[in-house]
């Protein structure tokens, strides 16, 4: 079990479900909820890189580069959402 958890295996597994949500989600052709969902999948995304990027021991400015994506997909919700006055 543990060997399963440390594996790279199980991060390619919710990238490639988290990707398929999103096609999904443009399949039933509501490119409007698509949009509206774009960022929270942007730093899904990006913070399932940085921990894969973790577990391989990779370059701290990969690293670091995926946690800003991260941050800003993060932050530009939040703007969106303020402009909104839907915090």
């Amino acid at each position: 079990m543990s060997e399963l958890i440390y594996s790279t295996s199980l991060m390619d597994l919710m990238l490639g479900l988290l990707i398929a949500e999103f096609l999904v989600i443009l399949a039933l052709r509501d490119l409007a909820l698509a949009v509206s969902f774009l960022p929270f999948f942007c730093a899904g995304a990006a913070l399932i890189l940085a921990m894969r990027i973790a577990l391989v021991d990779g370059a701290w400015q990969y690293f670091a580069i995926a946690l800003l994506a991260a941050l800003i997909s993060h932050g530009s919700e939040i703007y969106r959402r303020v402009g909104q006055n839907r915090l």
